[in-house]
């Protein structure tokens, strides 16, 4: 019988946060796998056994696929660069969740849904993608046609975010991706067309700039949206306008040296500057009612990393306890949010499935902003 949970990243920043969360219901089941088995190993002893080492090299996937011994889910936290592993866990009817946020390689991963499919595949899990793709999903269902959906993201510097999580943020800076716009897919560059956003009283209101997080593509088809954006900011305006001022200078380009890339990581951890609060707003505009309206939801709070392990972990658990469809989904497809008196909760459609979020510092769902004349 099939028991375990191998946790792939398992020793980094979310996944220990992640490995730590399910071994507090299956101790000794839990695996915290990658390459460098030492420190798989001091993260087990840390935790006195109740989280088990594995090496597993994800990047020579039939080697690592035959290392699992065949576990019932595996959560991936790393970067890959094509889909051969999450095709063998389709094949072999294990269930397989993915933290990461590269939008083209998840468009891949939902191509596995195109041959047999033994397994539940979950992707677009943590915050964004994740929350945001939830807090969108429950807006939407509001409106009989939406025109436009506008997601914000702040992130904290001072927060830990992992090495290869900040590598990544850095990396994407100086990208060119593609978003939907007006029903056509159009490619525009990171860290530009600013936008003014408000994240609530306590943060008070940002710049906001492009971004590729992937919440944006899948959101597109998944919910046949017909223009959606995502922007970023981090917690220091300063930090902000500075990036975006070497965006529009060229100066960017630096970030694609993984050199570069490695220093300033080493400098924030270092010399963490700011504070571990994030934000997620998200806007929709459209017609309800016969009227055209905005709607927006707020969710604010601290630790962005333990967020997404605990959406993770909600994840595993429903992966793990209850029978699920076969294929590969988003997580809106399947999971829902539910608010009672400002506790939160990560349900699974159609069961009783729930579990438990951290509550966050502030949260506004689906609030009315502009209210203007009736459609015609």
């Amino acid at each position: 019988m099939r028991e375990d949970i191998v946790v792939i990243g398992g020793y980094g920043q979310v996944g220990r946060a992640i490995c730590r969360l399910l071994a507090r219901r299956y101790a000794g089941r839990v695996y915290a796998a990658g390459r460098n088995f030492e420190k798989a190993n001091r993260f087990s002893l840390e935790t006195d056994g109740e989280v088990q080492p594995l090496q597993v090299d994800i990047h020579q996937p039939k080697k690592a696929f035959e290392a699992l011994n065949q576990p019932k889910v595996v959560i991936v936290c790393i970067d890959q660069d094509h889909t051969e592993f999450a095709r063998l866990c389709a094949k072999n009817g294990i269930d397989y969740l993915d933290i990461t946020a590269n939008g083209k390689f998840l468009k891949e991963l939902g191509g596995l849904n195109r041959g047999a499919v033994k397994h539940t595949g979950v992707i677009s899990v943590g915050l964004a993608p994740g929350i945001t793709n939830l807090l969108v999903e429950q807006a939407v269902r509001m409106f009989e046609q939406v025109h436009q959906v506008d997601i914000s993201i702040l992130l904290g510097l001072g927060d830990e975010h992992g090495v290869g999580a900040m590598e990544w943020t850095f990396q994407q800076i100086n990208q060119s991706f593609d978003v939907m716009v007006q029903n056509d897919w159009r490619q525009v560059k990171s860290f530009t067309d600013r936008k003014q956003v408000s994240f609530g009283k306590a943060i008070g209101n940002h710049s906001v700039y492009r971004f590729p997080f992937s919440d944006q593509q899948t959101l597109a088809r998944t919910l046949h949206l017909p223009t959606v954006s995502t922007r970023l900011c981090f917690d220091s305006r300063l930090v902000t306008a500075v990036v975006a001022t070497m965006r529009r200078l060229h100066i960017t380009k630096l970030l694609s040296l993984p050199a570069v890339r490695k220093v300033l990581t080493t400098l924030l951890n270092v010399f963490p500057y700011g504070s571990e609060q994030y934000g997620v707003r998200v806007e929709v505009k459209g017609v309800r009612k016969d009227e055209k309206e905005e709607v927006y939801s707020l969710f604010t709070g601290e630790n962005e990393a333990l967020m997404t392990a605990h959406v993770a972990s909600a994840v595993a658990f429903a992966l793990y306890e209850h029978p699920c469809p076969k294929g590969v989904f988003h997580i809106e497809e399947l999971f829902e949010l539910v608010f009672i008196d400002q506790h939160i909760s990560l349900t699974l459609k159609g069961t009783e499935f729930s579990y438990p979020l951290p509550t966050p510092k502030q949260f506004v769902q689906n609030e009315t902003s502009i209210c203007s004349q009736n459609h015609s």
